[in-house]
């Protein structure tokens, strides 16, 4: 199945999880594909947002689809590890992706939210 790649950046807390989760799920809804999120930008998540990881996790998995989550190093990680989620939410430590040629079914989506968009 190809995935579809969506950049998450920024801080994702209490202000912006609610933009974040409505988001995802246009583009859970509007494709069929696995989804990664590229959080290679992203510098800080709470609980608010560690949660819409879940949802969308249980979202997709309803329909058989995959999460993959690339790119989150440092501040943004330590949530999730101390969580134990790190592998239930699939969070690697390198971006296996970043080797494969776009052209090779991987949809780049720069919908993510950066601190502008606060």
């Amino acid at each position: 199945m190809s995935e579809c790649r969506f950049s998450v950046a920024g801080e994702v807390d209490l202000a912006t999880a609610a933009e974040l989760l409505a988001k995802l799920i246009v583009v859970a809804t509007v494709t069929t594909d696995d989804l990664v999120l590229d959080c290679s930008d992203l510098e800080f998540i709470d609980s608010m947002g560690v949660s819409v990881f879940e949802r969308i996790k249980r979202m997709l998995e309803a329909d058989n689809r995959r999460l993959r989550v690339v790119g989150m190093n440092g501040r943004a990680r330590r949530p999730f590890e101390i969580l134990g989620l790190t592998e239930r939410l699939g969070i690697a430590e390198h971006d296996p992706a970043s080797l494969i040629d776009p052209e090779d079914g991987y949809t780049k989506i720069r919908a993510g939210l950066s601190n502008g968009d606060q």
